[in-house]
């Protein structure tokens, strides 16, 4: 299900799971996109303008744990989207950095040819190197999913 959340001059579709709109219904005032760092929030009905992170909501999260947005699309707070894990956990499902050459997450230049390395539990992994981005890229989703660091 989508819901239309207005930030400034812009209009978001905020994705939800059809089962959970009445609960956003009876908890919220309204909804908006947090400045920032784009994560939904709810006015709490009856507190005085107190905030918070619809996902976490949604996902009930453990006072140690996070909540992980699978596919990093924080509009979507789709329950097979959002999963409670540990902090190091959430810090393994993150964007290419910005210093990136190859533009893919665990892909990097090597001399001639493309290498396929990533952290697993403070450990540098390496799974060799290919001639073609493309191929490394394959190799680095096969592996960084076998890993769970997708």
């Amino acid at each position: 299900m989508i819901i239309k959340v207005q930030h400034k001059e812009q209009v978001f579709d905020v994705l939800i799971d059809v089962e959970d709109f009445n609960l956003i219904s009876k908890r919220y005032t309204s909804l908006k996109i947090r400045s920032g760092n784009g994560y939904v929030v709810g006015y709490v009905k009856g507190s005085n303008g107190k905030q918070e992170y619809l996902h976490r909501y949604l996902s009930q999260p453990k006072e140690n744990e996070f909540v992980d947005h699978r596919n990093r699309n924080r509009l979507d707070n789709r329950k097979k989207n959002l999963r409670n894990v540990t902090p190091k956990k959430n810090a393994q499902n993150r964007n290419v950095s910005g210093r990136s050459k190859s533009g893919v997450r665990g892909v990097e230049k090597n001399h001639n040819n493309w290498r396929v390395r990533f952290f697993v539990d403070g450990q540098r992994k390496s799974f060799g190197s290919y001639e073609t981005i493309e191929e490394a890229e394959q190799i680095a989703k096969i592996k960084m999913g076998e890993y769970g660091c997708l």
